[in-house]
């Protein structure tokens, strides 16, 4: 029977984002491309054709485009190996028109870890564009830095090298989500402490951030405006996690958990559950045989099931075996990590003596708005 400690080390299920195909995997993660990434590469051969580009001009511009985001491919391995050193695993790697996201399962504590997860990506893209640059300098004896760099066709390792070298510079830009917000949050939360670095990073790039939209709509350019939104709501998505991490930061499983619930037993059927879910406020139940639990029913399995009409079929049928077990005396940010890594939305809290409560995302929710708000009106 386990309880607290390090959760053990398994394969996790690939996080997938709507409109994602997969392509592949790369250090054991998985790489999808957005259906967003397909509106660039129409945009690059639409503006090849309208400067008169021959069709070899066309395909390398498209050519391009995908070296291009296997550098950002590279640049997101770079944030996951650099996060894998300190145990924090990768769902998935997606493309998408504004660039690349690696979903890690959890953020860095430290705040020097995640310096080092958040300048790992640029700097694959500085050992990228180095190389690029030695080899054209051993090749051709200089780099192309004149116009032909915005023309159809040629200069096709000139301009890679070059956009590696936007790639960061653009990256570095210190406005959350972004790696520079990243990198800005980590050292003032060495000396601030986190939720005030968040806070401060945050209101920082949601300022860069309605400049981008501002020059984007007078300047008309509709990326500057994308990633103007993108920044803007990432931004306030990070404060408001710091915000929720803070209000529980110091508190145990014991203080957020259930210790009063409702059982089932194995042979209930769904039409029971039903019934439980309605008649109390538990939006999960412990299925008991005997003096044991052996499963976990959720307001979601009860829900799937309902939906699929089978509500005269045993709870074990939609009940979760593989339920995640906590310790009382777990602090309550590493078991809301553990939910969240292992995609659950409860778990059972026992101690030596057994089942002392059960734990719920819900039941967390409500514990952090409750605490967010004493602590903002006590200023």
């Amino acid at each position: 029977m386990a309880s607290g400690g390090e959760p053990e080390q398994r394969a996790r299920p690939e996080r997938r984002v709507g409109g994602a195909v997969r392509i592949g995997r790369l250090f054991g993660i998985g790489v999808f491309i957005h259906w967003s990434f397909w509106l660039l590469i129409a945009f690059v051969i639409y503006l090849h054709a309208a400067q008169g580009a021959t069709v070899w001009q066309i395909a390398e511009g498209v050519a391009l485009i995908f070296s291009i985001f296997a550098c950002v491919v590279l640049h997101e391995c770079g944030h996951a190996l650099a996060a894998r050193r300190y145990g924090i695993g990768t769902r998935s790697i997606t493309l998408m028109v504004i660039g690349g996201i690696a979903s890690l399962e959890r953020m860095p504590r430290k705040p020097s870890q995640e310096l080092v997860v958040a300048v790992a990506g640029p700097m694959v893209n500085v050992v990228i564009a180095g190389v690029l640059f030695v080899g054209l300098l051993l090749v051709r004896g200089h780099v192309r830095q004149d116009e032909a760099l915005l023309q159809a066709g040629g200069a096709y390792f000139d301009k890679l090298m070059w956009i590696n070298v936007i790639l960061v510079v653009f990256n570095m830009i210190p406005a959350m989500p972004m790696d520079g917000g990243r990198v800005l949050r980590a050292l003032l939360a060495m000396r601030f402490g986190y939720e005030r670095a968040t806070r401060a990073s945050a209101r920082l790039a949601q300022t860069l951030a309605i400049g981008f939209a501002i020059v984007g709509i007078f300047e008309w350019q509709p990326l500057l405006i994308i990633i103007g939104v993108f920044v803007f709501f990432g931004a306030a998505a990070e404060a408001q996690m710091a915000i929720a991490r803070s209000a529980i930061e110091s508190l145990k499983v014991a203080r957020a958990m259930m210790p009063d619930y409702l059982v089932i037993e194995p042979g209930a059927r769904i039409s029971d559950a039903i019934e439980a879910l309605v008649t109390s406020r538990q939006s999960a139940f412990p299925v008991m045989e005997g003096n044991e639990v052996i499963a976990m029913l959720t307001r979601e399995h009860i829900h799937k099931a309902a939906e699929a009409g089978e509500q005269d079929v045993p709870v074990m049928d939609y009940a979760d075996r593989d339920f995640l077990r906590l310790s009382p005396d777990e602090p309550l940010v590493d078991a809301v990590d553990r939910l969240q890594q292992a995609e659950k939305s409860a778990a059972l809290v026992e101690d030596d003596s057994g089942p002392v409560g059960i734990l719920t995302r819900e039941g967390v929710g409500e514990l952090i708005s409750l605490r967010a708000s004493f602590k903002g009106r006590r200023g």
